[in-house]
């Protein structure tokens, strides 16, 4: 078990003790609201109910099944008095009241700490993810690999499998490319040495992407039947080839979702946000339901997960409550809660809600249910704010952001750098090789700036060609070091179509938000510096007043 792992575990413990320590105050609150509940008042039985309703929860949520589905019995047997399905009669409330008491002897009779651990998430790496090139055939697996590295990768190049061996002797690449040699008839030795080489892994074997120059059916199928992550045929569409190793290493998914959970039982709320941050994902808890509004405009959550009982309110109200704000709308509100009723389900869902998930329920089930429905969220909003062809922001929610982010600036007093980056000759580019192509080389720019950037970074496609980045506490001369160096790397990638080849350059311009008064005042700043680049001769950067940095053609 690693550090994170041992911290986790002790945080976890120490909200499951604390929960434990707690329970006989709880018990001594439910008693009360017994005691006022057997003197016939109603609102006594309401609160009764709810405090019943939280603890099966709770005591499921920390391994308490048996407490838990007696506690559920008691809830039931509430719910029925608070819906007026039953009366306050003195054999009913004597039922509740024994079962109370055994609820009260399991709780004294608790054992000490000794919780279990949802495995963690992978640690974040340090470094990039590693990839072997493997080329004994074309002799382009150095040119190969130095293109992914252009897309933020670490590369090592290898002309024959005795050197890949030896390589694979000290490190472990994410994954390896191998071109496969000749026709489908060569290549059962060809992959009896790969898959040799891969063995010492065992499990941990890194998948392998095949290059060929042959796409027929045999030649794929070979390719199947030795466990191919991928393949691809020459020449390689780099766009595509980094579309995969993208999907493999996981670097697409490495902004953590955002979950709100709303939960009055503080204990409950807090294991919950622990589970799910241990995997990676941003967790809040909120016990006081009445401030809720307010947190939804701090964090800006992508999924909020609510208890259906809170004191004050419920969570049918507050989901009513938040669906009257238009800028709410697309957040999805999942109930979470012990109630198991259909009926009373199916209402949550009909006021506002999106989901239903039934407590107690298990650590691992609520991290894939927190992602399968934060994935769908983080979709639809993608498809929604961005362009289709680069999935940058599209023009309207960029120049949104443009006014955010320079208010942003003004009130930090960081400085905000503003890039507004052209393709070179791009109608050349269309009229030679065809729109299409012209798509995949805008594509493959989009990527080269989502690898390059900062995650802080806002990158979106003005319109056309045309791109502009948002770069928040960054000034202009480190704004320019970063964009001439991609300027570079974007100038040295070979682009395809067909057999013919041909290099693309990009032009840029850079203003800074601390020289200006309005946001609009900073972008015609960087869109003028970007004119005098093109003006200039093309392919290189330049800085609007104020702060210094040009770059020469490369």
């Amino acid at each position: 078990m690693n550090e994170a792992d041992k911290e986790l575990e002790e945080k976890l413990a120490e909200v499951r003790r604390g929960y434990i320590e707690r329970l006989p105050e709880r018990l001594h609150e439910i008693h009360e609201e017994l005691k006022k509940t057997q003197k016939g008042e109603v609102a006594a039985a309401q609160t009764l109910h709810r405090q019943i309703h939280s603890l099966t929860g709770s005591l499921g949520t920390f391994g308490f099944d048996e407490l838990s589905g007696l506690a559920r019995l008691i809830e039931r047997e509430l719910k029925a008095i608070v819906d007026e399905e039953l009366a306050l009669e003195p054999a009913v409330l004597a039922k509740i009241e024994a079962n109370i008491s055994r609820l009260g002897s399991g709780i004294q009779s608790l054992p000490g700490n000794d919780g279990t651990l949802v495995s963690a998430a992978p640690p974040q790496r340090d470094r990039p993810p590693l990839v072997f090139v493997l080329d004994s055939v074309s002799g382009s697996g150095r040119a190969l690999a130095d293109q992914i590295a252009s897309f933020g990768y670490e590369t090592r190049a290898y002309a024959d499998s005795e050197a890949l061996t030896q390589a694979l002797l000290s490190e472990r690449p994410q994954i390896i490319i191998a071109h496969l040699p000749g026709d489908a008839s060569t290549h059962s030795a060809y992959m009896d040495d790969l898959n040799r080489i891969r063995s010492r892994w065992g499990q941990a074997a890194p998948p392998i992407v095949f290059v060929s120059d042959h796409s027929g059916l045999p030649t794929r199928l070979a390719a199947v039947r030795n466990g191919a992550a991928g393949f691809f045929t020459t020449p390689v569409a780099i766009n595509d080839l980094m579309d995969r190793l993208d999907n493999i290493t996981f670097k697409a998914h490495a902004v953590p979702y955002r979950v709100l959970i709303v939960d009055d039982d503080s204990d409950q709320g807090q294991h919950h946000a622990l589970v799910l941050r241990n995997v990676g994902i941003e967790a809040r808890h909120l016990a006081n339901p009445m401030s809720l509004l307010t947190a939804i405009d701090e964090f800006k959550p992508e999924l909020i997960l609510m208890d259906l009982y809170m004191p004050e309110c419920t969570g049918i109200e507050l989901a009513k409550t938040i669906r009257q704000n238009n800028a709410y709308l697309g957040i999805p509100i999942i109930f979470l809660s012990s109630e198991t009723s259909a009926g009373v389900q199916f209402d949550a869902l009909s006021q506002g809600g999106d989901g239903f998930l039934t407590k107690p329920i298990n650590d691992q089930d609520l991290i894939n249910s927190v992602i399968v429905r934060s994935e769908r969220t983080r979709a639809i909003s993608s498809h929604l704010a961005r362009d289709s062809l680069t999935g940058l922001l599209n023009h309207s929610t960029s120049k949104d952001m443009i006014g955010t982010e320079f208010q942003r600036a003004r009130r930090t007093g960081n400085p905000l750098s503003c890039v507004m980056l052209d393709l070179d000759h791009f109608k050349r580019i269309n009229d030679t090789y065809g729109h299409m192509t012209g798509d995949q080389v805008i594509a493959t720019l989009s990527r080269v700036l989502q690898q390059r950037l900062r995650e802080t970074d806002i990158v979106g496609r003005y319109g056309g060609e045309e791109f502009i980045i948002l770069m928040p506490n960054t000034g202009a001369d480190s704004a320019y070091r970063v964009v001439d160096e991609m300027r570079w790397r974007f100038g040295e990638l070979t682009h395809h179509t067909g057999r013919q080849e041909f290099h693309v350059t990009l032009s840029a311009g850079i203003s800074e938000s601390t020289h200006f008064e309005r946001a609009n005042d900073m972008l015609n700043a960087a869109d003028e510096a970007l004119y005098r680049a093109k003006s200039d001769g093309r392919n290189q950067v330049r800085v609007a007043a104020g702060a210094s940095g040009t770059s020469t053609p490369g």
